[in-house]
């Protein structure tokens, strides 16, 4: 092992993660480049020695605590407003039920909240970065994004965050009419939403309605895109895993299906968007994941994920990759330069290192502005397929201040805006900006 490879190469992101990536030996740009997406939250302080990235991570960030105990509040998330999209969009959320619902708990057979709660802490007593599974599954701990506590449904949506996500999409949805686009947001879904069979058996009896959920019964008129049903359907036919057990993205084959559906979703609320190219896959194989899990001191396993194949080789885009949002602002010279960019296959996800890109695909077929975190690189080739244009940004949620994504808009005049978010990211404020 290389020093390179054994010190690691620490990036800080601008799409709300803090990556790890080993990438010795491979072409810049190349979808070889393997991304290790896991937060830094817990890694830096067990797995990084070195005075000077500890210092810098103690002065950036708060020390890690755990999810708060569940308030005693009456509920909030009573579905009273029909949604604003069809059904092809984002199905009906899942009523607020379970042992952490106030009114509800300790009825119908869920547990009281109290006794819940004494269960949840006497069975992660012991855990630090993940959480241990059904079959090998792997999950990460409270200490990202409260992310095993969204799992179970016991970290609710605060007033204050259902108020700041309003009002960030509704910042978007404004900006996106005023110039003729639709705007979407596609939460990208855990693996706990997707493959919940597989969380440990302890936390059955623990389980309510999630984040996801909650969220959209509360804002129901803005332009979500729900791809969770869809994955569960596409799960029983696929001969690989959506999601692997020793990553927690979602696998190419995975975002390929909720692009399908956001595709729909498309057509369905502007027929101008109706018969959007898109990639056509002839089926499945399965491929070892990236193990994000080893970095976080579990053990060096593999695990399968799906991804697409095809007959028929799906042809390349262009692809232009900046360095910083600041190089967005030049418009027309970023247009222009993307068209001479090099090559890049759609018949692999290509790695963005979380930084700014432009594709151009003369087969493709309006322009896209695409916020997205690094779930956004298996989402890559099925939106470069689709698109003659697309801008990537991450969307910076869990700064201060996120991504102008308005701004972005008024420059770029895309006929689409896509926000796509892991879904933990709903146990986010966003900031407002500035």
């Amino acid at each position: 092992m290389s020093e390179k490879k054994a010190a690691g190469q620490f990036k800080e992101s601008e799409s709300g993660l803090r990556d790890v990536s080993f990438d010795e030996g491979v072409p810049a740009g190349s979808w070889k480049h393997r991304l290790h997406y896991v937060p830094l939250a817990i890694l830096l302080a067990g797995a990084c020695a070195a005075t000077g990235v500890g210092t810098w991570y103690k002065a950036t960030h708060p020390a890690p605590q755990p999810a708060p105990a569940p308030a005693a509040q009456a509920s909030s998330f009573a579905r009273t407003t029909p949604q604003s999209l069809p059904e092809v969009c984002a199905p009906t959320p899942r009523a607020d039920v379970g042992p952490w619902t106030p009114g509800v708990a300790g009825t119908a057979g869920y547990l009281p909240t109290d006794a819940a709660q004494a269960s949840f802490e006497q069975s992660m007593t012991g855990v630090t970065t993940y959480v241990e599974g059904r079959d090998g599954y792997l999950f990460l701990s409270d200490v990202f994004n409260a992310n095993f506590s969204q799992a179970l449904g016991r970290v609710r949506p605060t007033s204050e965050q259902v108020s700041a996500w309003d009002r960030y999409m509704s910042g978007i949805e404004t900006a996106a009419s005023e110039q003729g686009a639709t705007a979407l947001f596609v939460p990208a879904p855990a693996t706990w939403d997707v493959y919940s069979d597989k969380l440990p058996q302890w936390a059955d009896p623990l389980m309510g309605t999630t984040s996801l959920d909650l969220m959209r019964s509360a804002l129901p008129t803005h332009a979500w895109v729900d791809v969770r049903e869809s994955l569960r359907e596409a799960r029983e036919g696929s001969e690989a895993p959506l999601y692997s057990t020793v990553n927690p993205h979602w696998s190419p084959y995975a975002a390929h299906v909720a692009w399908n559906q956001t595709l729909s979703c498309l057509a369905a609320v502007n027929p101008q968007l109706e018969g959007l190219p898109s990639l056509t896959p002839s089926g499945t194989t399965g491929v070892d994941a990236p193990n994000e899990y080893e970095a976080l001191g579990a053990p060096a396993q593999t695990g399968p994920w799906a991804i697409p194949t095809y007959e028929q080789d799906p042809g390349n885009v262009h692809l232009l990759q900046l360095e910083t949002r600041d190089d967005l602002a030049d418009t027309a010279a970023r247009l222009a330069e993307v068209t001479g960019a090099p090559e890049v296959s759609l018949a692999s996800p290509v790695d963005f290192q979380n930084k700014p890109a432009l594709t151009y695909n003369p087969n493709g077929r309006g322009t896209a502005l695409i916020v997205r975190d690094s779930q956004g690189n298996n989402l890559g080739p099925d939106v470069a397929a689709t698109f003659e244009y697309t801008i990537q940004v991450g969307h910076g949620l869990d700064s201060e201040q996120p991504t102008d994504v308005a701004a972005l808009i008024a420059a770029y005049k895309p006929s689409v805006v896509i926000v796509e978010f892991t879904q933990r990211y709903l146990a986010l404020t966003p900031a407002a900006g500035k």
